[in-house]
């Protein structure tokens, strides 16, 4: 009996503008914005870091948008203004999907997609998804055919 050695299969990573792509949304600065809108029908989409999300036994949530935030993460002016209109989009219309940045060069899983509500928070927005979104009256939402919610990014 011959032993096949076991290859382990890994996501294939994708730069920020694929990721938005793989999701129907053409970024209006591809070099600089981390959130668009889908042209199909009319959804946010948020890229964030996974490092920047904050779990505990109530759920996941990461902060979006504050009026610092472009400053301290070196965003340009226009993508930071364009997050934050993205960011009333969402609260708007009650939802939005996230896809996570791994690692230093901020790769993105294909198959990986979050579905968050958006909450303004003073004057900060924050996107929040398992079980504290629902403790908060979010709702969750996924899009046929996309992957469903990893495991260990929901409560």
């Amino acid at each position: 009996m011959s032993v096949y050695p076991i290859r382990s299969i890994r996501a294939r990573r994708l730069s920020r503008a694929m990721a938005f792509e793989a999701q129907g949304v053409a970024l209006k600065y591809p070099a600089h914005s981390w959130s668009g809108v889908r042209s199909e029908d009319g959804g946010v989409v948020v890229a964030i870091r996974a490092a920047d999300v904050d779990v505990d036994e109530r759920g996941c949530r990461c902060l979006l948008w504050s009026p610092v935030t472009g400053a301290v993460e070196g965003m340009e002016r226009a993508s930071h203004r364009e997050r934050f209109e993205h960011c009333s989009l969402a609260v708007r219309r009650g939802a939005a999907e996230a896809i996570l940045a791994y690692g230093v060069d901020a790769a993105f899983d294909a198959h990986e997609v979050i579905a968050l509500s958006v909450v303004r928070i003073g004057n900060q927005y924050w996107g929040k998804w398992g079980a504290v979104a629902r403790a908060e009256g979010g709702h969750r939402f996924m899009r046929p055919g996309l992957a469903q919610v990893v495991a260990r990014y929901a409560a």
